[in-house]
């Protein structure tokens, strides 16, 4: 590969290293993705060893980078985003971010706020959105 290029550590921050001397130097526990600490759980997961709570969330963490939209952070920022979303995760709150509303879901919330809207008499685009919708319901509510 090119350098200089990012090398992650399970326990220590990110670094880009320069030269092919300066990647060997660092060791075995440096790796060329920030998934490397969770494959390495995995493994020892696989192999009947290692903590169940240490599972490897790095699913969970690329469906979490997709919703926020985040998928153009550096690999640094990347790394340290994936630290503290795999610590959340051993703490039991990976869950949250596994549940991310579907499109029809959306849709089907759009829709009864625009049938909400109609009960309270506004006449609003059936392609308003939801949150111009819901600031038009919450308008009318408070005139009344």
């Amino acid at each position: 590969m090119d350098f200089p290029k990012w090398k992650y550590h399970p326990a220590l921050a990110a670094l880009v290293v320069e030269t092919p001397d300066q990647e060997e130097a660092l060791g075995e526990e440096w790796a060329d993705t920030p998934f490397a600490k969770a494959e390495s759980e995995a493994a020892g997961l696989a192999n009947g060893s290692g903590d169940a709570g240490n599972a490897d969330h790095r699913e969970l963490f690329t469906k979490w980078i997709d919703y926020q939209g985040l998928n153009d952070e550096a690999p640094g920022v990347l790394n340290l985003l994936f630290d503290a979303f795999t610590a959340r995760g051993r703490q039991g709150d990976a869950e949250l971010y596994a549940e991310v509303p579907t499109e029809d879901e959306a849709e089907t919330k759009r829709q009864k706020l625009l049938a909400d809207a109609k009960e309270l008499g506004l006449s609003l685009h059936p392609r308003t959105g939801a949150e111009k919708i819901q600031a038009a319901i919450d308008t009318k509510l408070a005139e009344v």
